[in-house]
């Protein structure tokens, strides 16, 4: 009976995969094709970005800051993969069939490793170190059981790992004089008092007797969209600002990366809340207020990009850039709103053709 039910989670996760990798497709369409086709340079900018952890060539501050990019990556793709992974959907079902909730636990094990590339990659260059390079790289090891103990979290208590990731960063940012040593076994610390950390219902009800009313109550309910474009967006400019930190002459590059990057994150979104927001049209304009519904749509989405543009120019010291971007952003939104399907492949041109000018 177990390996019965073994074998239906592992079609039921191949199943689910090739859903997401299809709908991955769909939306982003040129990008995807891109990045599937520079898959080994992802994979060796991983170990590369592994080897930094490693052995601090530009401070351990800026080898904290990677080491905590890769946890809140991984926070996010597990936070992808959860569905595919624990098979949400037929969750009660598989408890109708499993003899015991063990074997639920062992097949969710079985697809989180299956998935958990960053851990491999980290497990493949320990396996590659001498004892004695072991004993100098302790906060690796460290920082390799974090990876594996943050993966089980991930998929089981969500909000406990995004409280993580905010207290480990903000660690680092007061006391960026520790050693990555003691600063591991701090996030250690912060990672087992999380597993103690209830999970809360955090969404409240919203008057929706005016448009702010109901977009607060409509991200309340839809927090998942933002989550981990948030949590990418800052990823993202961590990543960036490392990288403008070790090389000087790539400022340029890690703003012009950071801007498009957020571009292509709202205006997904803005997709994305257009097709949520389609079932209240007709509420909108029985109230003859839909014209004012979809520019309150419209203004929210534009106005949060260019804060977020503002901010990367603030940070990058990139104000001609900002104008730059900011007029391709015009445009891309209204791609975005008139042509959705086309969008991947305008801000892919436009992104390409910006590295030629």
């Amino acid at each position: 009976m177990f390996k019965v039910f073994f074998r239906y989670r592992a079609l039921a996760f191949s199943r689910e995969i090739a859903l997401l990798s299809q709908h991955l497709k769909q939306l982003l369409g040129m990008l995807f094709a891109v990045l599937y086709t520079a898959l080994p340079g992802i994979v060796l900018l991983v170990f590369l970005g592994l080897g930094k952890i490693i052995k601090a060539e530009g401070g351990s501050v800026n080898q904290l800051w990677i080491a905590w990019c890769f946890l809140a990556v991984q926070t996010i793709f597990f936070y992808a993969l959860q569905q595919a992974i624990l098979n949400i959907e037929q969750r009660c079902f598989q408890l109708s069939i499993a003899c015991s909730r063990w074997w639920m636990w062992l097949a969710d094990c079985r697809n989180l490793l299956f998935t958990h590339v960053f851990l491999w990659c980290s497990v493949f260059l320990l396996l590659t170190m001498s004892s004695t390079q072991l004993s100098q790289n302790t906060h690796f090891m460290i920082f390799t059981a974090l990876q594996l103990g943050l993966g089980f979290l991930s998929l089981y208590r969500m909000q406990q790992t995004v409280f993580f990731c905010l207290v480990s960063a903000t660690l680092i940012l007061a006391l960026p004089y520790l050693t990555p040593l003691i600063m591991m076994l701090s996030w250690v610390t912060v990672f087992i008092g999380c597993i103690f950390i209830p999970t809360f219902n955090w969404q409240k009800e919203f008057k929706v007797n005016t448009l702010v009313g109901f977009w607060f109550s409509f991200y309340s309910r839809h927090y998942q969209i933002l989550f981990w474009r948030l949590a990418s967006g800052v990823v993202v400019t961590a990543g960036m600002l490392v990288l403008a930190s070790e090389r000087e002459d790539f400022t340029y590059l890690a703003a012009y990366f950071s801007c498009f990057i957020f571009l292509l994150l709202i205006t997904t979104l803005h997709i994305e809340v257009a097709k949520i927001t389609a079932q209240f049209r007709a509420f909108f304009h029985s109230l003859n207020k839909s014209k004012t519904f979809n520019y309150s749509r419209i203004f929210t989405s534009v106005m949060v990009y260019f804060i977020l543009l503002v901010v990367i120019a603030t940070i990058f010291t990139q104000w001609w850039l900002a104008v730059g971007v900011g007029l391709v952003a015009i445009f891309c939104f209204y791609i975005a709103e008139k042509k959705p399907e086309r969008l991947a492949l305008v801000w892919m041109c436009f992104l390409v053709g910006g590295l030629f000018i």
